[in-house]
């Protein structure tokens, strides 16, 4: 749009200027020359168009810029008003009421009046036209433009029946507030708080329409205060709130709250959404979920006791199968010693029977052979050589007796595992010099019983074990009867043996004791102190045809040696 603008306060090319005013007419002094140009000032920066005229239909004397740039015409394109009304009413109908209009104004001493003027560029606008009639001579008027505010109240004027419309009958309940008192709501809302009229519902708080108490347990009162003071911060806000309708059931509602501005009040604007049954679900799938988890959390338990359980299975399959594996090298490991102990024996018993009793059978042989040919009788020798033979027949038996012991002690038959243990030591402490000690309980099981003779042979590869390795001077052995079960200890002051020791795998000796024990159910301790000695403990279980038996002195006396070093601690 061309807009043309005048320079100063009289635009060029008009044909007759306004003279500048002198004096103050509300002083009756003289004006000074900086105050007409304040005057002059203040008249060309107005936010409004300003005329004056020297009459109401002759030329105008002045025009501000601002009217210059809103009508588009200056006082050479429209040197009068007359010209003026010609160019922005081009009817000649609306001129005819425009300067009917104006007289009455003018006549009046001034008034307000509204019309559309067409401007400069072709465009219609709309202008609030003010006067007031100082003289007949002096006429001030102001053009204010008014399009845009009448082109917003006609948009609101048309939009007021469709929002009146969209208020009544929308679904959701629209409060309306005033500070904190209803003053408006729809059909919505009367269905939502149920049987309350409308005259219950107007001029109700919102705390009056709602639980006591609050979902976080707040009252009802301090947090609708709270809510409003928000939205007058923040502009709007959302909000979950708990209603209450007339029959006392508890509304769980979605706030939605806006300030709106009607003249100088600000109202609350609420739009209360129905969460009811969106709620129930939600805590029933709440619920279902805790449920989930619960079940998930057991079955992870019991996934993971399974597996906690299926690990040690394993482990113990596989500690097992270790076992079995040891146990099986072991005993290939025990068999080729007792088949090497058996041919070693064999051998021992071999050479005896070859030097001992082959030797001495085969001198007698040679006597006997002499005794028949007689020749013993024609020397004269015959007595003393019949007494050689006896001897020699009482070596043969005393060898065959030591061959038997040897084998299987017959003491231990005769009079039972306590005389044999005696008889043992005492062997051991005449072939070795190692002083021994025996304390035996007296309330032993029958003889040749199986528990007793394995107690035997353990006593037997222990002494072995001392002698060969222990480096020791003193041996001590207890056996005791303790609640049903036997109990042998073997101490020794020897070097003490060593952890490994007892689990190598030459530890061939100790792996016979191991075995046997395990094989009647018992239970094997061997523990050493380096420099102190060692101590075995045996414990093997009395079966039920092993009851106990109290001996009397008589069969008790083997059991207190007091020769040969061995004796009772």
């Amino acid at each position: 749009m061309g807009k043309s603008k005048s320079v100063g306060p009289y635009p060029k090319g008009s044909q007759s200027q306004a003279k500048e005013p002198e004096i103050n007419a509300s002083r009756g002094t003289w004006i000074s020359d900086v105050e007409k140009r304040d005057l002059v000032e203040i008249l060309e920066n107005l936010p409004c168009g300003l005329a004056i005229l020297r009459s109401p239909f002759g030329e105008p004397g002045y025009l501000n810029p601002r009217i210059v740039e809103t009508l588009g015409y200056c006082l050479s394109s429209a040197p009068s008003t007359d010209e003026l009304e010609k160019r922005i009413r081009r009817n000649e109908r609306e001129r005819h009421y425009s300067t009917e209009l104006w007289r009455e104004v003018v006549a009046a001493g001034g008034g307000v009046s509204t019309f559309d003027a067409v401007c400069g560029d072709g465009e219609v606008r709309t202008f609030e036209h003010r006067s007031v009639v100082l003289r007949e001579d002096l006429i001030i008027a102001l053009w204010i433009d008014i399009t845009e505010r009448k082109s917003k109240k006609i948009q609101l004027l048309e939009s007021e029946p469709r929002f009146s419309a969209l208020f009544e009958e929308s679904s959701d309940p629209f409060l309306l507030f005033d500070e904190d008192h209803l003053i408006n709501f729809n059909k919505a809302t009367q269905e939502l708080f149920g049987q309350w009229n409308r005259g219950r519902l107007l001029g109700a708080t919102l705390s009056e329409l709602s639980a006591t108490r609050q979902r976080d347990g707040s009252r009802s009162e301090q947090k609708a205060a709270a809510l409003f003071q928000s939205v007058l911060e923040k502009g709007s806000l959302r909000a979950e709130w708990t209603l209450l309708r007339s029959d006392g059931q508890p509304i769980h509602a979605e706030l939605s709250v806006a300030v709106v501005t009607v003249g100088e009040k600000n109202l609350f604007f609420m739009v209360a959404r129905d969460i009811t049954s969106w709620k129930k679900e939600q805590t029933a799938l709440l619920y279902a979920k805790s449920d989930l988890e619960k079940k998930v959390r057991e079955r992870t338990a019991e996934l993971t006791d399974a597996n906690t359980r299926l690990r040690a299975e394993i482990r113990a399959r596989e500690t097992t199968e270790r076992e079995l594996r040891d146990t099986s090298e072991e005993l290939r490991r025990l068999s080729e010693h007792l088949h090497q102990i058996g041919e070693n024996s064999r051998v021992h018993v071999a050479r005896e029977v070859h030097d001992q009793l082959g030797q001495s059978l085969a001198a007698l042989k040679i006597d006997l052979a002499q005794l028949r040919g007689g020749q013993w009788a024609a020397s004269g020798n015959l007595e003393q050589q019949v007494r050689g033979i006896e001897f020699q027949v009482s070596s043969i038996m005393q060898s065959v007796r030591e061959i038997c012991k040897e084998l299987r002690p017959s003491v231990f038959d005769d009079f039972g595992l306590p005389s044999a243990i005696i008889s043992t030591l005492k062997e051991f402490e005449k072939k070795t010099g190692i002083c021994c000690e025996a304390e035996v309980d007296e309330a032993m099981p029958q003889q040749k019983t199986d528990g007793c003779l394995v107690l035997f042979r353990i006593l037997q590869e222990a002494l072995s074990n001392i002698r060969r390795h222990a480096q020791a001077s003193q041996v001590r052995v207890g056996l005791k009867n303790v609640r049903g079960r036997l109990r042998l200890d073997v101490e020794d002051n020897g070097v003490g043996i060593t952890a490994s020791q007892t689990v190598a795998p030459d530890s061939l000796g100790i792996l016979g004791i191991r075995e046997r024990v395990r094989f009647r159910g018992g239970k094997l301790s061997i523990k050493g102190r380096p420099g102190k000695g060692t101590r075995m403990t045996v414990w093997l279980p009395i079966a039920k045809d092993e009851s106990p038996q109290e001996m009397n002195h008589k069969s008790a006396a083997p059991l207190h040696p007091t020769v040969e070093g061995v004796g009772t601690a």
